[in-house]
């Protein structure tokens, strides 16, 4: 407390409605910026997912282009035989930027080759937002599609 020169007591600080005020502030700009947050979030894990599934594909063509044919099938996570050098840093074991693992489709579900992912933990909308960015947006048809499991991008039908 402090007292002014004629006498009459003042006090520093902010008042109780000042502190409500800039709290209702803090409030609005968290209930505005979090939803703006969480999708870009999600446009960036979709924007790595589509590279990585191009990379991954791009990857098995040129294995196909010099070994005249595919790898053999893998397990979900597994680098299928041979892969190794044409996947190079390539995060195959890790898992993929939607959740899930990635799976090489060798002769099933119907199609001769393709880049799968088991598992995802992606919203079917997000998926279909992918479709749109990689193929046509129907998640049953198309190049990338969902498979028992999961989904995949098919290299050769």
């Amino acid at each position: 407390m402090r007292i002014n020169q004629d006498n009459t007591k003042s006090r520093a600080g902010f008042t109780l409605v000042e502190v409500m005020i800039v709290a209702c502030i803090i409030a609005l700009l968290a209930v505005i910026a979090i939803p703006n947050f969480i999708h870009a979030r999600e446009k960036s894990r979709n924007a790595a997912f589509i590279s990585d599934t191009r990379t991954a594909c791009t990857a098995f063509q040129m294995f196909a282009l010099e070994n005249r044919g595919y790898p053999p099938n893998a397990g979900a996570g597994v680098i299928p035989t041979g892969m190794a050098p044409y996947l190079g840093h390539f995060p195959w074991i890790q898992g993929t930027p939607l959740g899930g693992r990635w799976n090489w489709d060798n002769n099933l579900y119907g199609y001769r080759a393709g880049v799968g992912v088991g598992d995802p933990r992606a919203s079917d909308e997000q998926l279909v937002d992918i479709d749109a960015q990689l193929d046509n947006g129907n998640l049953n048809t198309g190049f990338f599609r969902a498979r028992p499991g999961g989904y995949v991008f098919i290299i050769e039908e």
